[in-house]
């Protein structure tokens, strides 16, 4: 941090020249406190794009100006330095760079913006005023009344014909007379990008001197100036940039009412303690399905240009959570994803590490829509996909978690569908009433009963029309085990009748050999 301090403390004076005893040309008339008639007036959004040089040093410096709040942004050979106002929280930001392991860090300082505090001038304790206080406003961005200016003659400047004006006033915050020369376009002879009877600022001179003598004196050479930019380009110039973490800032945003019952939330987080390094975090709530899943993006330890990804999942439902380490860097990219989907592939992955050894089993079941009309419905594939989607998991009677991978692709004249059907937990955690769901054995006999009852139907979408297209019978990929009685053959009781016939037959022939046999013996 007292590095980032001096860094600041060597531009100040690098570009900052004071110059003791110089005798200024002030306004001999005193401060002048209404605008000319020829003067075209300033409005309250602009951006303006300025060369600054004084002395022997030159940057380039831009302002953004709204209302309540403006940013300047400035380049220069000590590298680039953004600030940023906000009057409507009181806070000034300032973005520096710094360079730590040759890598380019941005790190944001947060001051307080109190009522004796400078913000008419770039930096305080300079003399360094904003190209706003020069055209009319005050140190809070409002309209300074005390503000005025007086033609002085017409002059050409770049080739450009232009008016010239002289400003004299006083800057309240730092306690500074200024002294201001203005050229602007001339609208009478000269049109550029700007719109009819607007002119184009091209440059003001500046002379400036603080109540204890302090003195100096630059130039603004202005290259594009525009106002009332569009809403987007203003946004973009006065927010903060993407990426850089400001500790301690004011929320402006409303605390959320009427949150619905899924809902998904996207932050960032700077951490001192893991080299203060920036966390991105994804968190999906449903209170439906009692479901939540927080995804987790970190830098690695070690300073290795690599990110890690850490998923956690918690099925409410049934008292179980699951954590999930993304160790193989697997990117996918979706143009146009549904968070209906965003819940379903993480939990399959968890159900796949897991595997049936802890019994945690799932099946990828498929089956095909008849399509033999050929109704173009791939031109709407998402609208399918998601009434696909929505009517398994009413069919089925599940949790839209049980659902996931889903597939849509054509087989000839039919749609062949490939989904992942997870089964329920094998144990559930410490909740009171646990869901009970249909186990995945059961799911599929359901599933397979109502396909060749030929009850399973899916709207589709092409153009203005709608079609319904049903599943066909047999098409499920999965056999099963049914509740019909089953019927056993056997050849056990033919070989049984046979052998008793063989003894029946021996006992009879055994007896009537020895009945004659006696008969013999008699005689």
């Amino acid at each position: 941090m007292r590095e980032l301090r001096a860094f600041r403390i060597i531009i100040c004076l690098s570009l900052v020249s004071i110059i003791y005893g110089q005798d200024l040309q002030w306004c001999n008339n005193g401060p002048i406190t209404i605008p000319d008639p020829k003067w075209r007036t300033v409005p309250s959004r602009f951006e303006i794009i300025t060369e600054l040089i004084s002395g022997n040093e030159m940057m380039e410096l831009s302002q953004a100006f709204s209302v309540q709040r403006d940013a300047i942004a400035t380049s220069s050979k000590y590298g680039p330095i953004q600030f940023y106002w906000n009057f409507g929280t009181n806070e000034q930001f300032e973005v520096l760079t710094a360079i730590v392991n040759q890598q380019p860090i941005p790190t944001c300082l947060r001051q307080v913006i109190e009522p004796t505090s400078e913000t008419s001038v770039i930096q305080p304790k300079s003399l360094m005023i904003k190209p706003s206080i020069l055209l009319g406003f005050n140190h809070r961005n409002e309209n300074n009344t005390l503000w005025g200016n007086q033609y002085i003659g017409d002059e050409d400047l770049r080739g450009i014909p232009t008016n010239k004006f002289k400003a004299c006033f006083y800057v309240s915050d730092i306690k500074a007379t200024v002294s201001a020369t203005y050229w602007v376009s001339d609208v009478t002879k000269f049109q550029a990008y700007l719109p009819s009877n607007e002119s184009i600022i091209l440059q003001i001179d500046v002379q400036i001197r603080n109540d204890g003598g302090r003195q100096d004196q630059y130039r603004y050479n202005v290259f594009r100036y525009t106002p009332n930019p569009s809403r987007r380009e203003e946004r973009q110039a006065l927010e903060t940039p993407a990426g850089v973490y400001c500790p301690n800032r004011t929320s402006t945003l409303p605390i959320p009412s009427n949150i619905p019952e899924r809902v998904s939330s996207n932050s960032e987080a700077l951490i001192p303690q893991a080299n203060a390094s920036i966390f991105s975090t994804h968190g999906l709530y449903d209170t439906e399905f009692q479901f939540s899943r927080f995804d987790l993006w970190f830098p690695d330890n070690f300073g290795r240009p690599q990110w890690h990804h850490y998923t956690e999942i918690h099925d409410f439902a049934v008292g179980l959570s699951y954590q999930y380490n993304h160790s193989t860097p697997v990117f996918n990219f979706r143009r146009r994803p549904m968070t209906i989907f965003e819940i379903d592939f993480a939990l399959a992955d968890c159900y796949r590490a897991l595997g049936p050894g802890e019994n945690f089993s799932l099946a990828v079941l498929s089956f095909k829509i008849g399509n033999d009309k050929q109704y173009p419905v791939f031109q709407n594939l998402n609208y399918l996909r998601l009434h696909i989607f929505e009517t398994l998991m009413f069919t089925l009677f599940v949790r839209p978690i049980r659902i996931s991978n889903l597939v849509v692709d054509k087989d000839d004249n039919d749609i062949l569908v490939t989904f992942t059907l997870l089964d329920v937990p094998p144990r559930t955690g410490p909740v009171e009433n646990p869901l009970k769901e249909a186990s995945l054995d059961k799911l599929i006999e359901r599933l397979d009963a109502v396909i060749n009852s030929n009850g399973l139907a899916f709207r589709g979408r092409y153009d203005t029309k709608q079609v319904v297209l049903r599943a066909r019978s047999n098409s499920l990929n999965v056999e099963h085990t049914t509740a019909r009685q089953t019927i056993y053959k056997s050849s056990g009781p033919k070989i049984t009748g046979l052998w008793i016939g063989f003894i029946i037959a021996g006992l009879v022939i055994g007896a009537i050999g020895g009945f004659l046999i006696f008969a013999k013996l008699a005689k």
